[in-house]
């Protein structure tokens, strides 16, 4: 392997940061349609940003992009174009654009927020955001009129917004969120919208909340699988923070790698963390110096970490995340791996 492919890797460590990757929609990509009877609703559009749409009434119900010829009377937001409602109408495949309706977010996000309006059917917005498993995280309404209104919603860990509206006509303009991407982590991405996990903890990603919850009799394994457009093994190194890590914290790694959940010893780890690094095969004179010396002697992905016939002696948690060679990497041939956070009860 060259030194220049591990270049972003071995390059000066930068300074680690909180927080995540904001994304702002304000719908104006395209031209659109006066009327919700040459439109259809929105749905998949916006999916590389990592926000799809969709209806909770019908298959072809929900909100509608139209320009603001359509005349909603609405002030204060970016033209032309806005995602518009109007429970009465009707879409040219017979949709209804009405709520509630919902935006989804394949990658849980943080700190949403947009505009709504209705110029000539004012009334009130409730906006409920939704966990991974479509339970309630917490809620806000916003009276809404001509003038835009901000709706925002601080929460973290967000995987859908319900949109439910008293009048049935108005519009919404310019969302904004975080997405929390270093729990996702960036295989693939410069190939699909969405990340592949290849990090596994007793055959599990940890689903949508990223986490494993394991008794302490149970046995536990960690494998790291090769990355979709790998054509040969793919070295990595991984690492394990002990205890939990902190939601919407994010390290960014040189090279537009991507973030990490925690900091590693690539960004530099504060006194009194504990960053263990668990598998460091990358084939390079400087890997064990940059990269950390590892506590297991593992062979590049696809390869079995650890196996253990117990998970713990005692309660415990932590997380594992790392770093693989991956060909279809967003930037160079590197990228940062899902992450699994681990409960031993």
């Amino acid at each position: 392997m060259r030194a220049s492919v591990l270049v972003p890797l071995i390059a000066a460590a930068l300074a680690a940061h909180a927080g995540a990757q904001p994304v702002t929609i304000n719908f104006d990509d395209v031209e659109r349609r006066c009327t919700f009877a040459e439109s259809t609703a929105l749905r998949d559009d916006y999916l590389s940003l990592g926000v799809s749409f969709r209806g909770e009434t019908g298959e072809r119900d929900g909100g509608a992009v139209l320009d603001d010829c359509s005349n909603f009377n609405v002030t204060g937001y970016s033209l032309p174009n806005f995602f518009a409602f109007n429970a009465t109408a009707r879409m040219s495949d017979g949709g209804l654009p009405r709520t509630p309706a919902l935006m989804v977010f394949p990658i849980p996000v943080r700190s949403v927020s947009f505009l709504v309006g209705s110029g000539w059917n004012p009334g009130r917005l409730r906006a409920t955001a939704l966990g991974g498993s479509g339970e309630p995280l917490s809620a806000v309404e916003v009276d809404y009129a001509g003038p835009m209104s901000p709706v925002v919603i601080a929460e973290s860990g967000v995987f859908a917004i319900r949109l439910e509206a008293t009048s049935g006509v108005f519009v919404v303009d310019d969302l904004s969120f975080d997405v929390d991407v270093c729990g996702a982590g960036t295989v693939d991405l410069g190939r699909s919208p969405i990340p592949s996990d290849v990090l596994f903890v007793n055959d599990s990603a940890g689903g949508a909340r990223r986490t494993v919850s394991l008794l302490r009799h149970e046995p536990i394994s960690a494998f790291v699988t090769s990355p979709p457009a790998a054509t040969s093994v793919a070295p990595y190194v991984l690492y394990a923070l002990m205890g939990e890590r902190v939601p919407g914290e994010a390290h960014e790694l040189p090279g537009r790698v991507g973030p990490t959940c925690f900091p590693t010893p690539i960004t530099g780890v504060p006194e009194g963390l504990r960053v263990v690094v668990v598998a460091n095969n990358v084939p390079h004179p400087r890997a064990v110096e940059v990269l950390g010396a590892p506590r297991l002697a593992t062979m590049p992905a696809p390869s079995l970490v650890f196996r253990a016939s117990t998970a713990a002696r005692a309660p415990a948690a932590f997380v594992l995340q790392g770093v693989i060679s991956d060909e279809g990497a967003k930037a160079g041939r590197w990228s940062v791996t899902n992450a699994v956070t681990v409960f031993v009860r």
